[in-house]
């Protein structure tokens, strides 16, 4: 990537959320500074997922270096499209396996129906 493809990037993309120059961005090991606010996703023991807030601290950095790839959401609108976006494709999918059901397939319980009553006929 060269330096203009860089700039491109870092004026269309970086700057409007962090206001640090591309200089601090690249050298620093950690995605925010201490007192930063930030929002991650969690689940339950049931699979419920809730957007959490938290403030960087050594904590967080600890947390970090043991799972660098984990998303981070600067804003909690960020992450609460993350998990509008995921429960969207949950419902999508949910809805595909029911109508795949109900057109007859194996776990239809039409057709269970059916056939259990010819079973006992």
């Amino acid at each position: 990537m060269n330096q203009s493809e860089t700039e491109y990037i870092y004026n269309k993309f970086i700057a409007p959320v962090d206001k640090r120059s591309i200089c601090e961005i690249l050298m620093d090991r950690f995605p925010f500074k201490e007192g930063d606010d930030y929002y991650t996703i969690e689940d339950d023991e049931d699979g419920v997922s809730w957007i959490a807030w938290s403030c960087w601290d050594d904590e967080s950095e600890a947390m970090y270096d043991q799972n660098p790839h984990r998303t981070l959401y600067r804003t909690w609108q960020g992450a609460h499209l993350a998990v509008s976006k995921t429960l969207r494709a949950e419902i999508a999918s949910l809805r595909d396996g029911l109508e795949d059901i109900c057109r007859g397939g194996d776990g239809c319980p039409v057709k269970i129906a059916r056939e259990t009553l010819e079973a006992v006929e």
